[in-house]
């Protein structure tokens, strides 16, 4: 059992002391969320407590519920004999660093995926399934603007198992002055509960009607006009950080440059070949005169 704690270890993960001492380590509300995660770090305890430092970096728990990462240390402390007395466990949050190095895995098998890619049908496939999975989300969806920038098509979404897809044509203003002023003005939507943040009329109830309780929509502007958009969806209130947000916002970003990317291939390819129709033509049209 947790014999002692110190104060900054408590602030930090947002617990009181009795809510730790005395318990088992793998019991706290470090790791109690998850079973797999208790159970892995009673196998660690376990295996300082035969005299081992043991280190990993895990995720864990603060009271709020929000999952973060620890590079964790229990080592033993022993006797003069040699005995194990008891365990020091010790702890940084490396939450940032880790976002960051997901972020840059992420973009890199982005690029990976889509980088012999023809078509934007592709693009849009392989970035949603690899954002939706990194996330564990329940939908990611890329959407392009239509020239009145107000309605919207959702050309591909990936969906985790039993989500239904959301593809179509929508107006903007279906979904709320919140969403409507966000998209337009190039800010990133941020909702963690859309029944508690929007009213049923004013957005909520279009959410609702997707399957939405939870969102973060990135919009892309170029040259001051709203272009495409790429929205994550959560089927129940969830709290995004801001290393989520930035994910987001980073993979938009990828997407859009690999799309315009095979778009501008597709333009060269079609003016190429459009020439080549051309002389042909010129060349059936001249040879009788010529001849």
């Amino acid at each position: 059992a947790v014999i002692e704690i110190n104060r900054i270890a408590l602030d930090a993960g947002g617990y009181r002391r009795d809510e730790i001492v005395g318990r088992r380590f793998w019991e706290c509300g470090w790791w109690s969320p998850s079973p797999e995660l208790a159970a892995e770090i009673e196998r660690l305890a376990l295996r300082a407590a035969r005299g081992e430092t043991v280190r990993r970096e895990l995720p864990y728990y603060i009271a709020d519920g929000s999952r973060r990462y620890s590079d964790i240390v229990l080592a033993p402390v022993t006797g003069a004999d040699g005995t194990v007395l008891f365990i020091a466990a010790t702890g940084g949050d490396i939450t940032e660093r880790r976002q960051v190095e997901e972020r840059l895995r992420l973009l890199d098998a982005i690029g990976e995926a889509t980088r012999l890619a023809h078509e934007p049908v592709t693009i849009m496939a392989q970035a949603t399934r690899l954002l939706g999975q990194q996330m564990d989300v329940t939908r990611v969806a890329y959407a392009d603007l239509e020239p009145d920038n107000d309605r919207f098509t959702i050309r591909h979404d990936w969906t985790a198992p039993g989500a239904a897809s959301t593809v179509g044509v929508y107006s903007l203003d279906l979904f709320g002055s919140r969403a409507r002023a966000d998209m337009r003005q190039g800010r990133t939507l941020l909702i963690h509960d859309v029944d508690a943040e929007l009213g049923e009329s004013d957005g909520a109830a279009m959410f609702n009607r997707i399957g939405v309780k939870a969102i973060v929509c990135c919009p892309l502007v170029k040259q001051g006009r709203l272009v495409a958009m790429m929205a994550v969806h959560q089927d129940a209130p969830r709290t995004w950080t801001a290393g989520e947000v930035a994910l987001v916002e980073a993979v938009v970003e990828r997407c859009w440059a690999h799309i315009e990317r095979v778009r501008g291939a597709e333009a060269l390819h079609d003016a190429d070949r459009r020439k080549s129709e051309f002389l042909a033509t010129l060349a059936h049209e001249l040879r009788n005169p010529l001849a």
